[in-house]
């Protein structure tokens, strides 16, 4: 797959990346003095990785959108780990009132506990961008709904009953993955009328499936051992799962190019923010970590 980004320098500028390089030191600091704060199930040790792509993806946004994205780095790998771990699976009660509890938190309620904390202070952040707040909670509650749907579905399975279709999974899948909530996060910091978000759209739904299928691919053997679902365990093959993210990417790239200018912008920041995330996907599984 050819994951040449559509930057207008091919090379690398060296004085760009220890510009970024900088960036990206300061906001891993202050992503994990905010961990820290929070407390588990949010973890400082996993700021690095997501202060790095805050950085590096799209250093023309605001800090305060850069500090947005590698929060909610955070915070998603943080939600991973707790649906996915095994008090969860001891009470599914908790689970499913958490979920609900957090759906309440991106529409307006107030947060409790960390994760109901962290997700708070996250939306107030993107309230300051006018247009990101709506699309912005609609991609957070379609991804907590995704991960109760792949919740329950699992737990069906364990009893003996039947899988979900492939296609309902990764209509859930591309959600729970969370990759809209992080880009929109980015976006926050950036000139996005709801026109552009609405062009974009269509691009941001391709993206996530793409990083889905990447993110199953990687972490197969894990999942199944944890008895978590994916899109291989649901029928899919390798090849396909590979073939189908691809594609995805492909398609996404395509609808992007009318909207990548000579400034850099939200569509170039999708592109560079996919292509960060297949590719992290392709060299490494780190558990919740990845």
């Amino acid at each position: 797959m050819d994951y040449r980004s559509a930057d207008a320098c091919p090379g690398l500028d060296v004085l760009a990346a220890a510009d970024a390089a900088v960036a990206a030191a300061r906001l891993t600091a202050r992503a994990a003095a905010w961990a820290r704060r929070l407390g588990p199930p949010l973890d400082p040790a996993l700021a690095p990785l997501c202060g790095m792509p805050a950085a590096f993806v799209a250093p023309w946004t605001s800090r305060p959108a850069a500090d947005l994205t590698a929060r909610t780095g955070l915070w998603i790998f943080a939600l991973d780990a707790w649906t996915d771990g095994p008090a969860a699976r001891r009470d599914p009660a908790a689970l499913r009132r958490g979920l609900a509890d957090l759906r309440a938190v991106a529409a307006g309620a107030a947060g409790s506990g960390p994760l109901g904390e962290g997700l708070a202070e996250i939306r107030d952040g993107i309230a300051a961008a006018p247009d990101a707040p709506g699309p912005w909670r609609r991609s957070v509650d379609a991804a907590l709904a995704g991960a109760l749907f792949e919740y329950e579905a699992a737990r069906r399975v364990t009893a003996g009953g039947p899988p979900p279709p492939l296609r309902e999974y990764l209509r859930h899948g591309a959600a729970s993955v969370a990759l809209a909530p992080l880009v929109l996060a980015m976006w926050s910091g950036m000139a996005c009328p709801e026109p552009v978000l609405r062009a974009l759209e269509g691009p941001l739904r391709d993206a996530c499936l793409a990083v889905r299928l990447a993110n199953d691919l990687s972490g197969h053997r894990r999942e199944r051992a944890e008895g978590v679902l994916d899109a291989l365990s649901l029928g899919m093959s390798p090849g396909e799962a590979r073939a189908r993210s691809a594609e995805c990417v492909a398609r996404c790239r395509r609808a992007l190019r009318p909207h990548i200018g000579p400034v850099p912008g939200p569509a170039l920041a999708l592109e560079r923010q996919l292509l960060w995330a297949v590719r992290h996907y392709e060299r490494v599984d780190a558990g919740h970590a990845a």
